[in-house]
Order: C-alpha cells, then sequence, then structure tokens
C-alpha cells in the first residue's frame, strides 16, 4: 500500500511514521497470524531417570463407540524405557485416571516418583491430587497449550492409531478389540534412538514369539537345565545393566544433539513483570481474532520461560503461559490501557443463542453486523501424534510441577522434538453421540464397496 501514498502525498520520515502507526493498530495486532515457526525459547531437557520412575500420561479420542462403550483410550509411557500402557476408557474422568494409575503402574511396577500429564480437568481434579499425594507421587503439568512438552506420549499416542487403522480395515468400531495388540507391537520394536525394544530394556532379553521353538538352533535341553539356566540369566541381567547403560548415554547424546540444534535457532524473547502482551487464542471460530488480550505480566520463570498473566482487572489467570504464546503490546500508550482489546468470553457472551452449535452460528438474525461463523479451521497447536515410524523421538518435556500454593512457581522443563514431529499434525476419529449402537454394527461387511476412512475432527473438549 505504501506506493498509493507515495503517489500522493510525501513528508519527512513518511514510511517510518506510517509504518509505526500500522504497529500500533489494536486490530491489526490482534488479527495478525501467529508465525508459529520462531522460536522462542531455547530446550531443557529432562533428566534421566530409573526405570518405571516417570511416566508420562494422555488420552486418545475421543474415538467411535465400541460395543464396550468405550470412547477413550488412557495411554502411559515409561520414560526410561519407553514401555507403553494403554487402557480402553468408556469415559475420560479423573476415577478412570485414579483407577488406571492403581492398577496399570502402581501394582505392575510400584510407586513412581512422578508423572507427566496435560492440564485436562480429569488430570488437575482433586481426586488425582489426592490420590498422588496419598502414595506421594509427584504430579507435573505441562503448560497450557503446549503439546510437544509430553511428546514422548504424544508420539506414542499416534504410532497407536496408526497401528489400529492397519489391523481394523475400516472396522472403526471395533478398535477395543485390538488395542493390546497395538501395544504389544510397540513394546518389542526396537527403539530408534535407545536402540532397544522396550520389551528387552524391561525384561533383559528379546520376546518368545510364534514359532521360535521351530528354530533349529535352540536347544530344549540346555534350557532344561538349573545350571545352564542360572548361567544364562546371570549373564542376561549383566547384559542388561550394559543395555540400559548404552540407552542411557545414546538418548543423553541425542537430546543434547536436538538441543543444539533447536538453540542455534531460537530467536530469544523476554517479558518483563508488568509489561503488556497478548496470548494466542488457541480455539478460536471462524474469523475471530488470532490474539486475545491485552494482559498484564505477573510473575515470570526466567528458568523455563514460562509466565504468569493476569487481567487489567487484577484477576491472576491459575494457568502459566509458555513464551512461544506470547507477543509483546506494541502501542506508544500501552501503560494507559485500561481495558483488553479483545475479550473472549465477552465477545462470545454476545452470541446469538446456539452460535457454538456444530462451531458455527445458527439462526442468525439478518440485521446482525456479525458475518456467519464457520467451524474452526485452524486450530492452534493440536498434539503432535502422526509421526512416521522410525523417526527419532522426543526425549524431554517442558512440565510445570503441581503448586503446593497459589503462590508456587513452577518448575518446568523444555520437550526435546525433532522438526519431523514440529510439522506432524493430529486427527482424532469421529466422535458418534447419541447413536443406536447396535444400528451401528448392523452393516454388510461383505459389500466390496471400498470403505471410507476419512477422518473428521471433534469439537475440542474443554
Amino acid at each position: 500500500m505504501m506506493h498509493l501514498v507515495e503517489s500522493r502525498w510525501w513528508w519527512p520520515s513518511m514510511e517510518k511514521e506510517i509504518r509505526g502507526w500500522l504497529d500500533n493498530c489494536q486490530e491489526c495486532q490482534l488479527a495478525g497470524r501467529p508465525n508459529k515457526s520462531i522460536r522462542k525459547a531455547p530446550l531443557h531437557p529432562l533428566d534421566y531417570v530409573e526405570p518405571f520412575a516417570r511416566w508420562h500420561l494422555d488420552f486418545v479420542g475421543e474415538l467411535p463407540v465400541t460395543r464396550n462403550r468405550n470412547r477413550w483410550i488412557l495411554v502411559a509411557v515409561d520414560s526410561c524405557t519407553n514401555w507403553p500402557i494403554a487402557r480402553a476408557c468408556p469415559d475420560a474422568t479423573a476415577t478412570t485416571v485414579a483407577n488406571f494409575l492403581y492398577e496399570e503402574i502402581v501394582l505392575r511396577f510400584g510407586c513412581p516418583m512422578e508423572i507427566v500429564s496435560d492440564r485436562g480437568s480429569q488430570f488437575m481434579s482433586d481426586v488425582v491430587a489426592k490420590y498422588t499425594r496419598r502414595i506421594h507421587i509427584n504430579h507435573k503439568f505441562t503448560s497450557a497449550y503446549h503439546p510437544r512438552t509430553n511428546g514422548k506420549v504424544e508420539r506414542v499416542n499416534g504410532m497407536i492409531k496408526s497401528v489400529l487403522r492397519k489391523y481394523l480395515q475400516g472396522a472403526i468400531h471395533e478398535w477395543d478389540l485390538y488395542l493390546d495388540s497395538a501395544v504389544w507391537a510397540l513394546r518389542i520394536r526396537k527403539h530408534s534412538v535407545t536402540g532397544y525394544s522396550p520389551f528387552y530394556l524391561v525384561y533383559g532379553r528379546e520376546p518368545v514369539l510364534p514359532g521360535d521353538s521351530l528354530r533349529p538352533y535352540l536347544s530344549r535341553s540346555e534350557a532344561m537345565d538349573p545350571l545352564s539356566a542360572n548361567a544364562r540369566s546371570a549373564k542376561e541381567l549383566e547384559e542388561l545393566g550394559q543395555a540400559r547403560a548404552a540407552a542411557e548415554f545414546r538418548a543423553r547424546s541425542y537430546a543434547d544433539k536436538v538441543k543444539a540444534k533447536w538453540d542455534a535457532a531460537i530467536s530469544p524473547v523476554g517479558f518483563d513483570v508488568g509489561e503488556l502482551v497478548l496470548l494466542r487464542l488457541e480455539q478460536r471460530y471462524g474469523l475471530e481474532y488470532h490474539w486475545e488480550g491485552p494482559y498484564r505480566v505477573l510473575k515470570k520463570n526466567e528458568k523455563t520461560d514460562v509466565y504468569q498473566l493476569e487481567t487489567f482487572g487484577g484477576v491472576a489467570r491459575t494457568d502459566w503461559i509458555h513464551a512461544d504464546r506470547l507477543k509483546k503490546v506494541k502501542t506508544v500508550d500501552a501503560i494507559l490501557e485500561t481495558k483488553p482489546w479483545f475479550d473472549v468470553a465477552a465477545s462470545r457472551a454476545k452470541w446469538p443463542a446456539g452460535a457454538l452449535r456444530d462451531h458455527s452460528i445458527v439462526d442468525m438474525p439478518s440485521s446482525s453486523v456479525l458475518p456467519e461463523l464457520v467451524s474452526a479451521a485452524d486450530k492452534e497447536d493440536q498434539p503432535v501424534q502422526e509421526v512416521a515410524d522410525g523417526e527419532p523421538s522426543p526425549l524431554s518435556e517442558e512440565v510445570v510441577s503441581q503448586p503446593t500454593s497459589q503462590e508456587t512457581l513452577p518448575t518446568e522443563e523444555d520437550s526435546v522434538i525433532n522438526d519431523a514431529l514440529d510439522d506432524a499434525a493430529s486427527v482424532d476419529t469421529t466422535g458418534l453421540p447419541n447413536i443406536d449402537v447396535d444400528k451401528l454394527f448392523d452393516v454388510d461387511m461383505s459389500s466390496d464397496e471400498e470403505v471410507d476412512e476419512e477422518e473428521k475432527k471433534l469439537p475440542a473438549a474443554e
């Protein structure tokens, strides 16, 4: 547009003043598309821990309902051995999480030192908090809308879904029948970073598979000899210790390599306490702004590049925001601001009744000045799940420790994740609310018609 102005007017420092005026435009700042390729903070790899000392948890779903009324998969991954656990669940509640922790982790592997999860309501509930405190588990949370921070379990989520698709062959409402087989496939698969399968790092030997008894070099008489068996067990334990040490060395080396590559490309951006910032809007509809706010920076954790914000009314947000989701307000008189430019809740409260149904405006009055809002086409920061087989897995995550009081600062580490993971996108399969399950399976599976496996996104969970 500058050429149009320059062809009509001129004054000294004209271009500088015009660009400065545009930079201070409120609507321009709110509507500007976020550049998520900019890295604002360095990575902070997690410390390496002993087997079963740290577990990463996450839900997959909502998935198509099965005969057993299952809609969700609760997944856990051991940070050291990459041992995966998955359970089909009819709901994603706090009780489900607590039972899973007790039955699948504590009773099988003992009490872990810590667990890592996102900030879903089921993980942050009083039920889970009371249980983890009771058995002395440190519960750490990822920062809000920063999915790569729990990348270890996110990658396993994508692999489970990929394996299930191959097993199901279009029978998407029978996924829970194949879940155990999918998890087993991941347990015996060699990890691209450690060089060992999770099964080997847990048991110290490779699994016995169907047909192994037919191998000509397997001596069954030797296997039945107690002395030979004891000697072999001692050797296996020694080799297991060596394998775990080698896996730790490879994991640390990989983490250092990815951190160096990541940190070399960052553009450091810091925010001071009291400074005004805009917050990237993660779940937006149609033509809504990309940013909300401004907010005032209330606290900051320089070690992990996360910030706590407050409104102009002095109300502090309970979550901690990573620097990647913030940008500075470019306004000459920013210090004089007394109210937000864009308040999401207040804006949506003015929408006609039913406007959020199916992510679109319903029965829009003809006199309304708002255009029809369509389904959000670009939800921000969806969990990274679709990762090609053989790609390196993330070795660290950004986490925020569960605060002991409202004033407690979190501790947080960033995820190490390669560029391929950054470019991946998750796609959840279609949930089917309010359906007749009996009719769901009244399908002629002998039909030669091609199965439509196209998946559609569900509305984002609150």
